[in-house]
């Protein structure tokens, strides 16, 4: 609880600094909410499924304030869930979510954002995938969960950059989250990783952008889960990249990765291990701030008192929007080497590859149509981080595609009308199941936000 504190107060005292000479702009926007929901599979479970209707009703509200060198805005989304059949299930969930900036200098500014979820859905509606400092990454939990058991979950992140260059930056970033599970055969955990990185340009053609990451996971279990559990582990990782640009918007890569996991030994029996994993490919440079990067890596996984593992895969990232007239289509993409700790399972090193997409048409001033999908396949490399119990499977091939169409009959009130499936294949027997949606929706929100300005 201190360090939190600590960081909250830091959030704070670097935001009223920086607003406390300056004019401000505040702003609210309230929302309601009721919506009646149906699924097809309600615990998610291979055989034996059980459908249900759910009613939720929430009402919540974003908050936003902008000065001139800086802003902040929190929002808070408390809903409850009432379920026809299987009402011990009924209960609130909560999803509350702080963002802000300051321009400190003229070329240093400092980021921060909080995300806390308290949920009893197994499905992660959060976005696995985003984009942060030009560089696709992993942010939602890629893990399999099943049940309906309530868990908290919070992701706490600082960042500080200087920008010293035309394409030359420095920065130290801070990432702190914790997973807690009122089911006794999940694991909870923290984690604590700071960041330092560098992006530097010998000249027009020849630029270096590299970064180290020390990770620090804790692990903690109830009195009646059933194994050995996880240890608590140090993780060192850094990367290198060498990029060769030429004249159009094509350029060379060679990048190098390196990881060192040290557990603790407290826990079961678990083998430290090294990974080296060279990479090389091209990247085009999509928009000013926007980078498709296609590759392959090979890697070496070097584990203490076992076999080692090697073999090679592809790499890649894309994150790009294309807007039109009546609407846009929005894709986002990323393959490659992983370590997956700390969501409702520990996969430890895998290969991986993640397509997320959505697109959205008008079809009149007062409808509009989206679809959208994502695809995740996981292939677990190594078993040094697998324990007796693990439950997880080699291959994991994770499914979800929707469709819905939304009618705003006033400029207040929204209708939607969704349908979305789900569904997981592994080699785990018991772990794979199919899923349907149906969902309808009445949301009333004002079409402009309050404002204030002083």
């Amino acid at each position: 609880m201190k360090h939190k504190l600590i960081f909250l107060v830091a959030v704070f005292a670097v935001f009223s600094f920086t607003t406390s000479t300056s004019a401000f702009q505040a702003t609210f926007t309230p929302r309601v909410s009721a919506s009646e929901e149906y699924t097809s599979n309600v615990f998610l479970a291979e055989d034996n499924e059980k459908d249900d209707f759910i009613t939720t009703v929430s009402a919540g509200f974003t908050a936003g304030l902008l000065g001139k060198n800086s802003g902040m805005e929190v929002s808070y989304d408390p809903s409850y869930q009432k379920f026809d059949d299987f009402d011990e299930n009924d209960g609130w969930r909560h999803d509350a979510r702080l963002r802000g900036w300051s321009d400190l200098t003229q070329r240093t500014r400092f980021d921060f954002s909080n995300a806390f979820l308290r949920a009893q859905e197994p499905l992660d509606e959060w976005e696995i995938l985003a984009l942060r400092d030009k560089e696709v990454e992993q942010e939602g939990d890629p893990t399999v969960r099943k049940g309906r058991r309530t868990y908290y979950r919070n992701r706490a992140l600082a960042r500080i950059s200087n920008q010293f260059g035309k394409d030359d930056s420095i920065y130290a970033r801070f990432f702190y989250s914790f997973l807690r599970n009122n089911d006794p055969q999940v694991q909870d955990n923290d984690r604590f990783s700071p960041t330092i990185g560098l992006n530097y340009w010998f000249g027009p053609k020849w630029g270096l952008q590299s970064n180290f990451t020390y990770t620090r996971g804790l692990f903690d279990r109830d009195k009646d889960y059933i194994g050995t559990g996880t240890d608590d582990f140090n993780n060192y990782a850094g990367m290198m990249r060498f990029t060769r640009r030429t004249k159009t918007r094509f350029a060379a890569f060679f990048q190098y990765n390196h990881v060192y996991r040290d557990f603790d030994g407290d826990v079961g029996n678990r083998n430290d291990y090294m990974v080296y994993a060279p990479s090389a490919g091209i990247q085009y440079m999509l928009e000013k701030e926007l980078i498709l990067r296609l590759g392959a890596v090979y890697y070496y996984q070097s584990i203490e008192d076992d076999d080692d593992n090697q073999g090679a895969a592809g790499t890649g990232q894309i994150d790009k929007t294309w807007k039109y007239r009546r609407g846009f289509i929005k894709l986002t993409g990323l393959t490659g080497l992983d370590q997956s700790n700390f969501g409702a399972q520990n996969i430890g090193l895998e290969q991986f590859a993640t397509i997320q997409g959505g697109a959205r048409y008008d079809f009149a001033r007062t409808v509009f149509g989206d679809i959208n999908g994502r695809y995740r396949y996981s292939d677990r490399i190594g078993d040094a981080d697998e324990g007796d119990d693990d439950k997880t499977g080699q291959n994991v091939h994770r499914i979800r595609v929707g469709a819905g169409l939304t009618f705003v009959p006033l400029k207040w009130m929204r209708i939607r009308l969704g349908y979305s499936f789900n569904k997981l294949n592994s080699d785990e027997k018991g772990d794979e199941y199919d899923e349907h949606r149906g969902l309808l929706r009445v949301t009333l929100t004002p079409s402009k936000p309050y404002r204030y300005q002083d």
